[in-house]
């Protein structure tokens, strides 16, 4: 992807990073979505229905992740939900085996811009429960981490109405 300024949003679950990508997929942005998702939901049209339960899991969504990301071909800017340092932060945080030779394939792609999304409910506002809000805030540190080790600078994109957040993130783009 020469020319190509690869931008992540990452974070937490349910805290707005799929939403933005959505959203700025309809104006005409390329983005590419987020492997996991996609990946359970093929999983279990196939029949397996706990696909992240598989010990090689995370694996399986490190290589589709680099596949995607190896496809886009487009100059300019393509905004990622979730990068590889997802995946192995994940990997670590729930003890899913990855290959080390996988992680070092990884570790060639180097991402722009990272865009860390706070959950509403970190503000006093929000839709889950406490189980998922601790579960979030737990993910939402791991991936942090993870990038910081990495010497990342995270741009944090704080809660509020979906069009104030990508309107902030074009800005800190410019």
């Amino acid at each position: 992807m020469k020319g190509t300024q690869r931008i992540v949003f990452t974070g937490g679950e349910g805290v707005g990073k799929t939403s933005a990508l959505l959203y700025l997929g309809l104006t005409g942005a390329t983005i590419v979505r987020e492997t996991a998702s996609d990946y359970i939901r093929i999983q279990r049209a196939l029949g397996n229905i706990f696909p992240y339960e598989d010990r090689d899991f995370e694996e399986r969504i490190l290589e589709f992740q680099l596949l995607r990301e190896a496809a886009v071909v487009a100059d300019g800017r393509v905004f990622l939900d979730r990068g590889w340092v997802d995946c192995v932060a994940y990997g670590k945080l729930y003890n899913w085996d990855i290959n080390p030779s996988l992680v070092t394939k990884a570790e060639r792609i180097k991402y722009d811009k990272v865009f860390f999304f706070h959950s509403a409910k970190d503000y006093g506002v929000g839709l889950m429960d406490e189980p998922e809000i601790r579960k979030s805030v737990e993910i939402g540190a791991a991936v942090r981490k993870a990038y910081e080790e990495l010497g990342y600078s995270i741009i944090d994109v704080m809660p509020g109405v979906l069009t104030a957040r990508v309107d902030f993130i074009l800005n800190s783009l410019n």
